[in-house]
């Protein structure tokens, strides 16, 4: 897990949708969503539900959030 993962999962959920927070921290589309598949793959748990509207929080996320 790195630092710049962790911003870019906190700048997707502030934004609400993949494409406003790729605008937002000025990086592509594809990278944003490689970044947050890499931090899912390293906590071993899927952080996000990705749909044509934009994103929710998984269960296992507010879990793992509320533990913290």
């Amino acid at each position: 897990m790195e630092i710049r993962q962790l911003r870019h999962f906190i700048a997707v959920v502030e934004a609400g949708n993949l494409r406003k927070a790729s605008e937002n921290t000025h990086i592509t589309h594809p990278a944003l969503s490689m970044s947050l598949k890499s931090l899912e793959s390293s906590l071993g748990v899927k952080l996000l539900e990705r749909d044509r509207r934009g994103i929710a929080l998984t269960y296992a996320c507010l879990l793992y959030t509320s533990d913290a």
